[in-house]
Parts: C-alpha cells; sequence; structure tokens
C-alpha cells in the first residue's frame, strides 16, 4: 500500500493524473486519515481566506469608524463646553442683581434667555447635572 507523506503531498501516480489506490482492506485506514486531513487543511485554508479577505477588512475598518466617531464626540464635547464658557460670561456681563423692587420699579429686569444649558446633555448627563445642581444648592443652603 501507500504510506501518507504529509500534508499537501499526494502519491507519484496523482501527479499524473492517476490515483491508484491500495487494496480497500489495508488501505482503508490510510485513506480514511488522509481524507480528514485533506478535509481539515480545506476547513482551515477557508477559515483563513474568509478572516483575510472578508473579516479583516471589516475589523480595520470598526476600528478607523471608532476612532473616527471618538474623535468627533471629543471636538463636540470641547465645542459645546467652550460655547456654554462663553453663554455663562456673557450673561454674567447682562446680568442686573441689584434690589428687585428697585429693578422693578425702575424697569431694569435681568437678561432675557432663550437657550436652557441642559438641552444640550444627553440623558444621562441631564441625571447627573440635576444630582450635581441639587447638591450645591443643599450646600449652600445648609446650616449648622
Amino acid at each position: 500500500g501507500s504510506t501518507f507523506q504529509g500534508a499537501g503531498s499526494c502519491p507519484a501516480s496523482a501527479s499524473r493524473g492517476v490515483v491508484v489506490l491500495p487494496t480497500a482492506s489495508a488501505a482503508a485506514p490510510e485513506v480514511l486519515n488522509l481524507a480528514a486531513k485533506v478535509i481539515h487543511q480545506v476547513k482551515f485554508c477557508t477559515a483563513r481566506v474568509c478572516w483575510r479577505n472578508f473579516l479583516r477588512p471589516k475589523l480595520e475598518e470598526l476600528e478607523r469608524t471608532q476612532r473616527k466617531y471618538h474623535n468627533l464626540y471629543q471636538q463636540f464635547a470641547d465645542a459645546r463646553s467652550q460655547w456654554l464658557k462663553e453663554v455663562i460670561e456673557l450673561r454674567d456681563g447682562a446680568r442686573v442683581r441689584g434690589d428687585p423692587e428697585t429693578c422693578l420699579a425702575n424697569k431694569t429686569l435681568d437678561i432675557t434667555m432663550f437657550m436652557e444649558p441642559t438641552c444640550l446633555l444627553t440623558e444621562e448627563e441631564s441625571a447627573f447635572a440635576l444630582k450635581v445642581v441639587t447638591e450645591k444648592i443643599k450646600m449652600i443652603f445648609e446650616t449648622n
């Protein structure tokens, strides 16, 4: 009978287009062993081709997209913070915090506000901001 010569190797007669198999009884374990190894190689090569041609490019694209999203989100957060700082400065410069009765009598009213700063927050950020403001108000009015 023929002996298995390693993965990817074929009997010499196979290279001429003719496969000569040994007798069924003597070669059955050898043929099954060869078939199992060839099937394993095909599965392994198929998995590598799928990874290299389809999955790896998608994973790389996902990583690029995640980096881009993170950078854009950070840029948005920075711009939002700078914008809010500017709004706060403008409002602080326009505020009149004198005696309320004098202000009403003289009709020098406080500034009109159209923008609510918390509308820029996500739901989670808004909940956190509410807790922070609540705690800060408690600290301002607490007495011992």
